[in-house]
């Protein structure tokens, strides 16, 4: 499979806390306006059904970009994690290649789960070393969108170098979530969006899956714990 990569951008996105504003209208391929508002609340209610209650939200209020939303869900005794889920991504269909069109999903968003007790309030995002899982995440959310790419089960997408001073980890290993959830229908429509899980990985790592396939890591990151945002893991490969 084509390896997905970012270039030099290091550019950061930026973030806030805001409330959702007015009623506003995402325009695609499939149909002239969506009621993203309607389907906002829709999503918000398969989150809390499907996973866990959403803690809070992080707006994204600065972009020229499509708008894309950070919700960070509760965790407990049976989810020792506090995943992040994007919201938004779906609006825009993905760049899937004619010869797969179909065999494939278009619409997708991205989960990422970190350790219970990771800083995640604007003041410590002024620390890089708090920050750079969500930076990475909010890139490769808007990856297919400013590459006119797509995001698919297996894809790996190698880093300049490591995230930040305080890990080794340089990539992202996209991947669907162990208890994979049912699919969202778009409100109002038959159109189903997929989710996938990012997972971060070494660069030896995401040689050797690109040299030999992605088998190793889908024996090693076969439970959810294993998929957790560990900054000091050591390399699987020995």
């Amino acid at each position: 499979m084509k390896e997905a990569g970012i270039g030099v951008l290091i550019a950061l996105i930026a973030l806030g806390i805001a409330s959702v504003g007015a009623k506003f209208w995402a325009k695609n391929k499939r149909y002239s306006e969506v009621d993203t508002v309607a389907d906002m609340k829709s999503y918000d209610a398969f989150l809390e059904k499907n996973f866990t209650p959403i803690k809070s939200v992080f707006h994204e209020v600065v972009s020229d970009k499509e708008h894309i939303d950070l919700y960070i869900l509760e965790s407990d005794s049976t989810h020792p994690y506090s995943r992040i889920v994007t919201g938004g991504m779906r609006f825009f269909p993905m760049a899937i290649p004619a010869e797969i069109e179909g065999e494939v999903p278009e619409r997708i968003e991205l989960i990422m789960d970190l350790p219970p007790d990771w800083p995640l309030s604007k003041e410590a995002f002024e620390d890089t070393q708090n920050f750079w899982p969500i930076r990475v995440l909010k890139i490769l959310a808007h990856f297919p969108e400013t590459d006119q790419t797509w995001l698919g089960d297996g894809h790996t997408i190698p880093w300049d170098g490591a995230f930040d001073a305080s890990t080794k980890l340089a990539g992202v290993w996209i991947v669907k979530p162990c208890q994979n959830p049912p699919w969202y229908t778009l409100h109002g429509t038959k159109e189903k969006v997929s989710f996938f899980q990012l997972v971060f990985i070494h660069e030896d790592e995401m040689n050797l899956k690109i040299e030999e396939g992605d088998d190793i890591l889908r024996r090693h990151f076969k439970t959810q714990e294993s998929r957790i945002l560990n900054p000091a893991r050591p390399s699987i490969i020995p």
